[in-house]
């Protein structure tokens, strides 16, 4: 599915304990686009990023970004141990 077939079309539903959120398409669209343009700023130029985070959303949309906008990333789960 195309964010253009159906921008209002639910694509996420968000739980955080007794609070749940819907995104739609268009705001995914819009932060998958906005985390990209943050990534290669930060990244200054180079196209590989590792992503350190929990299994959730923001995850999530950090490795839709890299998949959108090719951006190399490698998920880290912040549960491995050094060893």
């Amino acid at each position: 599915m195309r964010m253009s077939d159906n921008p209002a079309k639910n694509l996420f539903l968000e739980i955080e304990g007794s609070k749940t959120r819907t995104w739609t398409c268009k705001q995914i669209h819009k932060l998958t686009r906005n985390i990209a343009g943050i990534l290669y700023h930060l990244a200054g130029g180079n196209h590989k990023v590792a992503i350190f985070s929990d299994n959730m959303l923001k995850s999530a949309s950090i490795d839709l970004a890299c998949l959108f906008y090719c951006i190399l990333d490698t998920p880290l789960n912040i549960h491995f141990r050094e060893d």
